[in-house]
This record gives C-alpha cells, sequence and structure tokens, in this order.
C-alpha cells in the first residue's frame, strides 16, 4: 500500500495509527507528525509544499471581462424563416413578433439562441 492510502485509512478509522506507522514501517512520532499535517494542511498539503511558487507580483490574476458571457455560452444555429414567420428548432415553433425593420421574415436567415437560462432569442442580420 502507498503511505497516503495507509494515512487514510488511518484517519478514515479503520486502522489505528499504530497499525499504520508498523506497515509502512516508521516511527510512532513521524506518523504522528504526519496525522497533525494532514489535519491541518489536508491532503494536498505535501503537493503544495512541494511545487508552491511564490507569486512574481502583488495583486489578483484575473480581469474583468468586457465580453458578453451570456452570448458566449449560449447555443446557436442558423436557420431559414419558414412561410408562417416561424423558425423550427426541434419540435419547438418559434414566433418571430413584428419589426419596425420588416413586415415579414420569411425565407431569411437568422441565427436562433438558446440561453443558459432556457430563454431564445432570434436575430437577423441583413445581407450586403
Amino acid at each position: 500500500m502507498e503511505i497516503q492510502e495507509v494515512l487514510l485509512r488511518a484517519m478514515g478509522g479503520q486502522i489505528s495509527w499504530v497499525q499504520a506507522a508498523e506497515s509502512i514501517r516508521v516511527s510512532d512520532r513521524r506518523t504522528r507528525r504526519w496525522r497533525e499535517r494532514l489535519e491541518h494542511e489536508g491532503c494536498d498539503g505535501r503537493f503544495n509544499r512541494r511545487f508552491a511558487v511564490a507569486p512574481a507580483q502583488a495583486g489578483i490574476a484575473f480581469l474583468p471581462t468586457t465580453v458578453d458571457l451570456d452570448r458566449i455560452f449560449s447555443i446557436h444555429d442558423d436557420r431559414v424563416v419558414d412561410h408562417d414567420n416561424t423558425v423550427r428548432m426541434g419540435r419547438r415553433h418559434l414566433q418571430i413578433e413584428a419589426s419596425p425593420l420588416r413586415c415579414h421574415f420569411v425565407r431569411c436567415r437568422v441565427t436562433v439562441r438558446e440561453h443558459v437560462g432556457g430563454t431564445w432569442n432570434i436575430s437577423h442580420a441583413p445581407t450586403s
């Protein structure tokens, strides 16, 4: 068994700490130190101590975004509007409302987006 597996079994109460020390062949004192370190730092403590690097600069690494995340995380598909001014998405028929731009959008190419919250959006970009 690996040392980490033995220590986790001892922490879970499946074996005693004395049995854990005997099975990995270390002293009780060292096992006690490992137990205290595991309780204080968790399982990733050894890894973090070994590979952690001090930051080169003070501050946070994350910057606020300027893009529309709702648009990025939406599912979009290009469709052609049917003769009754609707767009089909699977079993759904999405009705296009009247617009001041055009009297109808029949046979126009539109982009249909399904957003994370379950809302739908239909957009039309005129061709040049």
